[in-house]
């Protein structure tokens, strides 16, 4: 009987070779039918520019692929000018190349300023915790500020991602320090503080009490009120075990004798007949500092001496109020090249700065407010006021509102 033949006794090895040729052919037919996906690019990271001279945070912008935008002005005392002192979008935000990035960077600071007093370095905050960042603000002879939280997957919650000033910057010892913390979950707070309870004690326990919550003193006000022991607390806002952020002002109302009557504050001086110097002094003697100065003519008065003021004389305000000054500037005859302010109210603040510009003036500070009637981005306040004449090259300080369109 004839046996089988060579080709049917062949080894299981070859029928496997052919099953995995089979499958591959499968694999290769159906890659070539699923349709190319264009493999999205990552978004980068803007650049931090913070604590650079203008020059370079341009060059630095170019080299990452982005645009320097609109740079603003900020007086300050010990930065050194033209440094930038913040930026928008914020430090390590993801934004498309060729973005454009504003940034407010230090003005001169006023001639006649007072000579700077000691001054304290701002530790680096960034990646600590809000225990480990009291601490160093305590060495530093600093105190924490406002305190706001934003969600971010790229640092560890309850961390600080941003700080303001930043840091190495040189400040006046007893300055705040706001911070920003990551948080891990939209609406999840990491970062609170519990207002204590504050009523029937007297008022430097009370603050006691408060810096022991991490929040501090506001406005106190006297009321007359016969039930309570004089100098205690009666009345407090935020009310007892509201959560707040840490470093809140917590305003009271201590019994007395007269109604309405603050008791924690600072009196303004009269300025009048001062020149700036010397009124720079007077305030800063009471406790107060040197806001604006605007220049208007007067005949009557010795130039560059004030002749005006806001608040006025002997109205009690917090201390470290900003007080605005007028000083005495030559008359149209004495200043023929003297402008006029235009109306920049209700502007967008992308064009005020050529409005300015052909006007013979440049555009100064800019102050963001998030409560306003109009649109957004649009002029609410300037200093001077329109039509004021001024010297040419005078700078424009504007208040624009900075919320959506209502």
């Amino acid at each position: 009987m004839t046996g089988p033949s060579r080709w049917t006794r062949a080894p299981t090895w070859f029928a496997i070779l052919l099953v995995a040729v089979a499958l591959s052919a499968c694999i290769t037919v159906v890659e070539q039918q699923r349709p190319y996906v264009q493999p999205q690019p990552q978004v980068p990271l803007v650049p931090s520019i913070e604590g650079l001279a203008l020059d370079r945070a341009r060059a630095e912008l170019e080299h990452a692929g982005y645009r320097l935008g609109h740079v603003a002005k900020e007086r300050d005392r010990y930065a050194p000018p033209r440094s930038v002192l913040w930026q928008d979008p914020e430090p390590y935000t993801r934004a498309p190349r060729g973005s454009r990035v504003d940034v407010v960077i230090a003005a001169r600071a006023l001639p006649d300023a007072a000579p700077p007093p000691d001054l304290t370095s701002v530790p680096e905050l960034h990646g600590l915790r809000l225990k480990k960042v009291r601490r160093e603000l305590r060495r530093a002879d600093l105190r924490l500020g406002e305190v706001t939280e934003r969600f971010t997957n790229r640092a560890p919650a309850g961390t600080v991602i941003r700080q303001r000033p930043s840091a190495t910057r040189r400040v006046e010892p007893g300055s705040t320090v706001n911070i920003v913390i990551a948080r891990a979950e939209a609406n999840q707070p990491v970062a609170g503080a519990k207002v204590p309870k504050l009523r029937g004690l007297p008022l430097q326990k009370a603050r006691a009490r408060l810096d022991q919550a991490q929040l501090r003193l506001g406005q106190v006000t006297e009321r007359a009120d016969n039930n309570a022991r004089r100098g205690t607390v009666i009345g407090q806002q935020p009310a007892p075990r509201t959560q707040v952020r840490p470093g809140t002002a917590v305003d009271l109302v201590i019994a007395g004798r007269q109604p309405n009557q603050p008791v924690a504050g600072a009196k303004v001086p009269k300025l009048r007949g001062l020149s700036l110097k010397q009124a720079g002094a007077r305030l800063k003697q009471a406790q107060l500092r040197l806001g604006q100065v605007t220049e208007k003519a007067d005949g009557n008065a010795r130039r560059g001496t004030v002749i005006g003021q806001e608040p006025a004389p002997k109205r009690q305000v917090k201390p470290g109020t900003a007080v605005d000054v007028v000083v005495a500037g030559a008359s149209q005859e004495q200043q023929p090249n003297a402008v006029e302010v235009p109306d920049l109210v209700g502007k967008n603040v992308r064009i005020v700065g050529a409005l300015l510009e052909r006007s013979g003036l440049k555009l100064g500070t800019i102050r963001k407010e998030k409560e306003g009637n109009g649109k957004r981005n649009t002029v609410l306040v300037q200093t001077p006021q329109p039509g004021t004449m001024v010297r040419p090259g005078t700078a424009v300080d504007l208040v624009v509102l900075r919320t959506r369109d209502k």
